[in-house]
C-alpha cells in the first residue's frame, strides 16, 4: 500500500474515534447503565432494522410513511 493512503486511513480512523467518543460522551446521560453494553456492540458493525432499534432502546418510536391518497 502507498504510503499516502496508509497515512489517511491513519488520520480516518483517528477522526472516527474523536467522533465515537463524543457519541459516548452524548449518550452517557441517558443511556449510562447500558454504556458498557451498547459501546461493545458497537464496536464493530452491528446492524438494526427500526423495530430492533426500538426494542433495543435506541429510539423511542418508528415513524412510517402513509401511502399517498
Amino acid at each position: 500500500m502507498p504510503k499516502d493512503k496508509l497515512v489517511i486511513y491513519v488520520i480516518t480512523a483517528r477522526e472516527i474515534g474523536k467522533i465515537e467518543k463524543e457519541l459516548w460522551k452524548s449518550l452517557s446521560p441517558v443511556w449510562w447503565p447500558k454504556l458498557a453494553k451498547v459501546e461493545k456492540e458497537s464496536d464493530r458493525d452491528y446492524w438494526m432494522t427500526a423495530e430492533e432499534a426500538k426494542d433495543y432502546g435506541m429510539i423511542d418510536e418508528v415513524l412510517l410513511k402513509h401511502p399517498k391518497k
